[in-house]
């Protein structure tokens, strides 16, 4: 009986690490994000990160968020290139052509509001496009120094 015991408490032991090691797992990364509108810092209460293929159409992942940090799930690995769509108070970022690196760095996401209503753009089909979004996203290397900064500009067909 003794021995029934003791091989008892191993295999609970046993299925207890692997259970931790599994949640470990399920989350590998933390992004840290800072939110500003026209470089002032605002206090975001709630945010929204997903992943999409890189058409944009295919939801792949919702990704937990709290305490403003992404928690990012391994999950983000099995894709090779995706976009990322992240919603805020009255704001939607798209970052398109992304990958698991950007998960690398702490963002700083400054939204441009009002969008300047000059900034039109004429695409290849000749159709005029307007300004519907302008973000300037920091990316920063956690406790360093390092990092690159990306001007996100969206746009909207206008169709007269």
């Amino acid at each position: 009986m003794r021995y029934l015991n003791n091989s008892f408490s191993v295999i609970w032991a046993l299925a207890t690490c692997l259970l931790l090691a599994i949640n470990v797992d399920a989350q590998s990364a933390e992004v840290t994000v800072k939110f500003k509108v026209n470089q002032k810092d605002v206090e975001v209460r709630k945010f929204d990160v997903s992943i999409f293929d890189p058409s944009g159409t295919v939801k792949l992942l919702e990704l937990e968020t709290k305490d403003n940090k992404i928690l990012v799930s391994e999950k983000v690995a099995n894709y090779e290139k995706f976009e990322i769509h992240i919603s805020f108070d009255k704001y939607k970022l798209v970052l398109i052509d992304a990958g698991k690196n950007y998960f690398d760095y702490d963002w700083t996401i400054d939204a441009v509001d009002p969008l300047p209503d000059v900034d039109m753009k004429v695409d290849s089909n000749s159709s005029m496009r307007r300004l519907k979004g302008m973000f300037f996203v920091n990316y920063n290397m956690p406790n360093s120094d390092g990092g690159f900064v990306e001007v996100v500009k969206m746009y909207e067909d206008c169709r007269d």
